[in-house]
């Protein structure tokens, strides 16, 4: 197999791949966050902003890209995931306090525990 059809078979499976995911963060988003949600109305607005978010952040980031080039957008979005990772104390008087948590400390709460149990009883 040469070189382009190796790769068209590698990216058509990734995107396989993503749209599975995308499926599966949907549907599950809808359902945990009726389960966990004080207001029902509400259930889905954390997947809603995800897909706003998705959809008003494509033209400025394909305007950057065109600027910057695709190399420099993904180094710069793996920037940023590291420095989310990393456990970087808040400013003094700021009231988010899961800003400053590290993952690992989000991850043990309640409810990404119970996240993981119904996961795998599944």
């Amino acid at each position: 197999m040469d070189n382009a059809k190796k790769n068209v078979a590698v990216l058509a499976a990734c995107q396989a791949l993503l749209f599975t995911n995308n499926s599966t963060v949907i549907a599950l988003n809808g359902l945990v966050g009726y389960a966990l949600a004080s207001n029902k109305a509400l259930a889905t607005l954390p997947v809603t902003g995800w897909v706003l978010g998705g959809a008003l952040s494509t033209l400025a980031m394909s305007l950057l890209m065109k600027r910057i080039g695709r190399r420099g957008i993904h180094r710069g979005g793996g920037v940023v995931g590291v420095v989310q990772l990393l456990d970087i104390p808040s400013p003094p008087g700021d009231d988010r306090k899961d800003s400053a948590r590290p993952l690992k400390e989000i991850m043990a709460q309640p409810v990404f525990i119970a996240r993981r149990r119904v996961a795998a009883a599944s």
